[in-house]
């Protein structure tokens, strides 16, 4: 499992072997496995302990941000994403910030999907017309539901 506080690679529940914090994330997220990182933010396969779901926890740590416009568009990602109910669009459920000054960090927790990205498969093989256009209609399909909010 991953440190909630640092992270890092822990193998003990009670305290983190790398920084000696708590490693449970808000003291009710495990983080199971890192999905992937980008400018200023990292994603990670997470559980929550209370009833053992799945998730996906997006963060975005101050400390890698160069300007607050990252901050802007993520806290209006969450606020958009508990409008919306799609049976295509991973559910909403839950936010939060922990930490203060450069250790400050923005939390959104979300439905997990499980399956390939669409570049990796798109690496492994050539999608046909057909599944493109069934790609293209669940798109647009998501796109009219979003509109009509």
């Amino acid at each position: 499992m991953l440190c909630g506080a640092c992270w890092n690679e822990t193998a003990v529940e009670t305290q983190c072997s790398a920084c000696g914090a708590a490693p449970l994330l808000a003291g009710r997220y495990r983080l199971d496995a890192k999905l992937g990182q980008g400018a200023g933010g990292i994603a990670f396969a997470a559980t929550r302990v209370d009833d053992g779901m799945r998730v996906c926890i997006k963060g975005l740590a101050y400390r890698g941000m160069t300007n607050f416009d990252a901050e802007r568009l993520f806290r209006r990602e969450a606020s958009v994403l508990r409008q919306i109910e799609h049976p295509q669009v991973p559910a909403y459920i839950d936010d939060f910030a922990l930490g203060a000054g450069p250790s400050f960090t923005l939390y959104l927790v979300q439905e997990l999907v499980i399956g390939q990205n669409l570049e990796a498969e798109r690496r492994d093989r050539r999608p046909t017309a057909a599944e493109v256009w069934a790609m293209t209609d669940e798109l647009l399909a998501i796109v009219e539901h979003l509109h009509a909010l």
